[in-house]
């Protein structure tokens, strides 16, 4: 008998699993990426639009994109969990996903701290916590030694163009903010309001 599997997810959601996930569904680009750094990247079924990284990715089924899911391709493929980026798939989609009884892990990381623990998170719904373990440990390395590589260096001013049309970038509470910050880049925009202006 296998004890249940647990963790919370980002909107305080507790999400569990009687046994590690070998059939999910990304509908977003970054969880698609995180699956495949922690070593759960066979239990992918379908990802959404974008999911290019690794190349593997490419090759996956695309069930959709930001504005737009194909439930139907979706509740064939059975799938035992759903990663889902809250602020980048609308509430009704959200919640159209749980009443076709899926099981949902919904991510909203805003700055890179939050990522090591999605990594072990996502690690241990798939079953892969000695591999998530080691993927977040480097990762959080990597982002202390580019913020000391940086540090103290005259700064560069960045316009990050996010999206084209509309023309869209970020301001200083998204993580590709954050990221241009630590890698010694000043934000043109960071002081603006929305996240994503």
């Amino acid at each position: 008998c296998h004890a249940e599997i647990s963790v919370q997810d980002d909107s305080g959601q507790t999400v569990t699993l009687a046994t590690p996930a070998n059939r999910v569904v990304s509908l977003a680009p970054h969880l698609t990426e995180m699956a495949f750094a922690v070593g759960g990247g066979d239990a992918l079924r379908a990802v959404i639009r974008y999911s290019d990284y690794p190349a593997v990715a490419r090759q996956l089924p695309i069930v959709g994109d930001a504005f737009a899911l194909d439930f139907e391709a979706i509740a064939r493929l059975k799938p035992d969990l759903v990663l889902v980026w809250t602020s980048g798939l609308n509430e009704r989609h959200r919640a159209r996903l749980r009443s076709l009884g899926l099981t949902v892990y919904e991510s909203e990381i805003r700055d890179a701290a939050a990522i090591g623990p999605t990594l072990r998170r996502l690690g241990t719904l798939l079953g892969k916590t000695d591999a998530a373990a080691a993927a977040a440990s480097r990762f959080e390395q990597d982002w202390r030694m580019l913020r000391e590589r940086y540090a103290g260096k005259p700064s560069v001013r960045v316009f990050w163009q996010l999206w084209h049309e509309p023309l869209m970038t970020v301001n200083r509470e998204h993580l590709i903010g954050e990221a241009i910050e630590v890698c010694g880049g000043s934000n043109v925009f960071a002081g603006l309001p929305l996240l994503t202006p």
